[in-house]
């Protein structure tokens, strides 16, 4: 099993927790897996205040664990209902969504809505849509290994591209 990935235990006991648990326990694993966890206030790369699992609209000041899980929780549940807002059905599928949350949790809401990911997944081309989060990949104008990554995944981490297509309809 990849860092990332549900185990068949926590699928179960998400989805026990109603619609959106699932998609929830997915986007916030596949998060931390990618952006960490900084207690203290840090610059990410291309120079924007970040702590926590990677927020920054909030006090840059220390936080504790229980916070940052509390912070983190918070904000993707917040995507995850813009998400769903923004690309109507998406709910259907919960690990699209959550990839789709993930996504815009790490690219700004604004520019999702506008991606080519989102538009090919409202004309149901699912597939194509999970494989467009890969030209995600630039930062201040430049290529980051640890995006390409993020969205591609390797060899102990799973990626929000392979998130998003083990949650495509069968």
């Amino acid at each position: 099993m990849k860092a990332g990935e549900l185990s068949p235990a926590q699928i179960k006991v998400a989805a026990a927790g109603g619609v959106g648990s699932l998609a929830l326990a997915a986007a916030l694993a596949i998060s931390g897996v990618w952006e960490g966890h900084s207690l203290k206030p840090y610059r990410d790369p291309i120079g924007v205040w970040t702590v926590c699992g990677g927020e920054t609209h909030v006090p840059m000041r220390t936080y504790t664990r229980e916070e940052c899980e509390a912070i983190d929780r918070r904000r993707m549940t917040a995507r995850l209902a813009e998400v769903r807002a923004a690309t109507p059905g998406i709910e259907r599928h919960e690990l699209q969504w959550a990839a789709h949350a993930s996504l815009a949790n790490n690219v700004g809401m604004a520019n999702y809505k506008i991606s080519r990911t989102r538009r090919l997944y409202l004309q149901g081309r699912y597939s194509a849509a999970c494989d467009a989060i890969a030209s995600w990949r630039l930062a201040g104008g430049k290529v980051w290994q640890g995006l390409v990554l993020r969205r591609t995944g390797d060899a102990a981490r799973l990626g929000e591209i392979e998130l998003c297509k083990k949650g495509l309809p069968k």
